[in-house]
């Protein structure tokens, strides 16, 4: 009876794995997430529950959340139509992939990205079609211009700044590849807020065919309330809305959101404080011996050592400190991922690196090569 229930199951998914971090969910320095490290201030908490004991816990909340709508469209100079609010960006990203993705149907991706988007694109069963990204992580916007007259996608999928690889694409580019583009474009914007590049949302009056979608998740520390929007068109955004999942996001989640917007001077200055301290972590990287760091416009940094990524990982991990191995991305052999915590978690990761890469590292290194680790 199972036998026959499992095959009642579409082949597509069953030939999916699911989306784990696969690691611990605590650390004594846990930067494995790309998390915002800086928790909001307990005057700003207090006075979020003073609204949320006013909600009327009993009541449903509005099958799509109005008001959160209008003040992000207010925030963003945009109109209300144009804007969809989502229980974190990754139901937006079922969403859109959902509406637009069916057999015959072409996606086009620059790899190494977001690993959710071709999980998608094989879910709903696409053909999913990959450009490389150069040897030292940008984007290879040439390439991506061939794929486009080569392939002609449905949909091309950029996320900028990338992830892992925390490169982006200059706004220009961006405006070029919608230009020539002759399905949609979706723009991840995940990390924008840390970029010294401004938004795709500028470009959505002269390109019809963007969708740009962000997350309150990052540089709004908001990780544990998931708040996503997508922005774009409205004729495009009315359409979307018919595949929306109604009373996706609770009454809590929106009140949440809405101070958020409020408190947009103290995110500011969190955001200021996170790229300083990316800066500084690159720099320091940066002078250890042996240890290669990327140029980052995120809140993250990758780099990587002599020393196999799952042995530096484990070893970093026997200290009480948390990176993520993207060692098995596609050209990321070697490299781990460390988000950018506060001045204190960073000190704990750099100390225990230069331990793990030293004198110790090497013998670390060389008793891996004899159990044939890699």
């Amino acid at each position: 009876m199972l036998a026959r229930a499992l095959e009642r199951i579409r082949p597509a998914v069953r030939a999916l794995r699911p989306y784990v971090v696969g690691a611990p969910r605590q650390a004594p320095v846990k930067l494995n997430q790309n998390e915002n490290p800086f928790d909001w201030p307990e005057p700003i908490k207090a006075r979020l529950w003073e609204r949320v004991r006013a909600l009327p816990w009993n009541r449903y909340p509005d099958e799509y959340p109005v008001e959160l709508t209008r003040a992000l469209a207010r925030h963003m100079g945009l109109d209300a139509g144009q804007v969809l609010v989502g229980h974190g960006s990754n139901e937006l990203m079922y969403l859109v992939l959902g509406a637009v993705v069916r057999p015959g149907v072409r996606v086009l991706v620059p790899e190494p990205t977001f690993a959710l988007y071709s999980k998608l694109v094989r879910y709903y069963e696409g053909e999913l079609l990959s450009v490389p990204l150069r040897e030292d992580g940008s984007f290879d916007v040439e390439a991506i211009r061939a794929a486009l007259r080569g392939h002609e996608p449905d949909l091309l999928v950029l996320v900028s700044p990338n992830s892992p690889t925390a490169h982006r694409l200059l706004q220009a580019e961006i405006g070029q590849l919608a230009a020539e583009a002759p399905g949609l474009v979706l723009v991840d914007e995940a990390y924008a807020e840390f970029s010294d590049q401004p938004s795709a949302i500028g470009l959505l009056g002269a390109h019809p065919n963007l969708l740009v979608l962000r997350t309150l998740s990052k540089a709004a520390a908001l990780a544990g309330v998931r708040i996503g929007y997508l922005v774009g068109a409205r004729e495009l955004i009315e359409e979307l809305y018919k595949a929306k999942l109604p009373f996706a996001i609770s009454a809590w989640d929106e009140a949440i959101a809405l101070l958020a917007l409020e408190e947009s001077a103290w995110i500011a200055e969190q955001i200021a404080r996170i790229c300083a301290e990316r800066d500084r972590l690159r720099d320091a990287l940066s002078r250890i011996p042996g240890v290669e760091v990327w140029p980052s416009w995120t809140n993250f940094v990758i780099f990587r050592t002599p020393l196999p990524a799952p042995v530096l990982f484990r070893e970093l991990a026997q200290r009480g400190v948390l990176v993520r191995d993207i060692s098995d991305y596609p050209r990321m052999e070697g490299f781990l991922r460390v988000s950018v915590g506060t001045p204190q978690e960073n000190d704990r990761f750099l100390e225990a690196l230069r331990e793990v890469v030293g004198a110790g590292g090497r013998q670390v290194g060389d008793h891996a090569k004899t159990r044939g680790e890699r």
